[in-house]
């Protein structure tokens, strides 16, 4: 069988998906109530999950084995700059104009790479009309690598949501100082995506990094649970320990990507 026709047009989920973010943030940026605002909060988070999941696939569609992997790295590095940045443009955003502006302009944003889509992209995927998925085939698949990333992205998570309440409310740092904590985190996992990248360039396969991200991220988690057990919870140690795991989790996500998608062209 030949190969497939790419269409010329750009993808219509993306394009759907940086739609429903666009006018997400536009009702963010006019809500009048807190329901109002955490409902249009709710699609606009749809939007930028389908748009995320998208790329992994184009990925998929593009390349295969170490190229992907190498890539999906890449991806991993350009996510965690977000984080870096995001603290300190939010609150230069709201010196400017208040919240209402920080939804305006991650509209404005969408609508440029809505823009970009529809001018430079084309549709990647080549798919048979013929084909169908199978949910036991993609159960199966997803068995083996679904859980490890699942707790890993579970733990990144948390680190997002907790260490504020740690590090400002128990521990005492200020803002800013919090903010280096955290941009530090961050750099732990796109230091663990760039080495992962390297060693994919270099021929590594791809269940030694994911095994020892897996051992890594293990290991921080038991230490930093004794420690709080122990009630023993030295600033330095827990900031070393808090960039183990996401160093870890650089490690391990896009290896488990890969290998969830590689068995599902």
């Amino acid at each position: 069988m030949g190969q497939l026709p790419i269409d010329t047009a750009a993808s219509p989920v993306v394009v759907f998906a940086c739609t429903l973010f666009i006018i997400a943030g536009i009702g963010c940026a006019f809500a009048r109530s807190l329901p109002t605002l955490l409902t249009w909060r709710v699609v606009q988070g749809a939007g930028a999950g389908a748009s995320t999941t998208i790329a992994l696939a184009i990925i998929r569609y593009l390349f295969e084995g170490q190229a992907a992997r190498t890539r999906l790295s890449y991806v991993a590095i350009a996510t965690m700059v977000v984080p870096m940045i995001a603290p300190s443009a939010g609150v230069a955003l709201l010196a400017l104009g208040g919240w209402r502006t920080i939804h305006a302009v991650l509209a404005a944003v969408g609508l440029l790479l809505l823009l970009a889509m529809l001018i430079g992209f084309a549709e990647s995927a080549r798919l048979d009309p013929a084909s169908r998925l199978v949910p036991s085939i993609i159960a199966s698949s997803l068995l083996g690598v679904y859980p490890c990333q699942c707790c890993r992205f579970r733990g990144a998570v948390r680190v997002c949501q907790r260490s504020s309440l740690f590090l400002i409310n128990v521990v005492g740092l200020d803002p800013e100082q919090y903010g280096l904590v955290f941009a530090a985190t961050s750099l732990g996992i796109m230091a663990g995506a760039l080495l992962n990248g390297r060693l994919s360039a270099w021929g590594v396969a791809p269940t030694y990094p994911l095994t020892i991200g897996l051992a890594l991220a293990a290991i921080a988690a038991m230490l930093l649970l004794m420690m709080t057990l122990a009630d023993w919870m030295p600033l330095a140690l827990v900031i070393s320990l808090l960039v183990l795991g996401t160093f870890a989790f650089g490690l391990i996500a896009p290896n488990a990507m890969q290998g969830a998608m590689q068995p599902l062209p």
